[in-house]
């Protein structure tokens, strides 16, 4: 009985770990971009010029496909 205890309170101690290590990583990213922002404007804003062109033909791409497969 103690040992299952034992062991649910360990998968959720490591659960809740995973959760604050990926919070941790997101802030960090978000503080890097932020900085980055600050001393390479012009690189930032390219990166994001190209992450929305990808975005969007992504979107194309998975509608053309639904649309294929869902026309049929």
């Amino acid at each position: 009985m103690m040992e299952d205890v034992s062991q649910q309170l360990r998968e959720t101690m490591r659960a809740e770990a995973g959760r604050r290590a990926d919070t941790a990583r997101k802030e960090l990213g978000e503080r890097v971009m932020d900085a980055t922002g600050d001393y390479f404007p012009e690189a930032v804003r390219r990166r994001r010029r190209r992450d929305v062109a990808g975005g969007l033909v992504m979107g194309v791409a998975i509608g053309f496909l639904a649309r294929h497969v869902l026309g049929r």
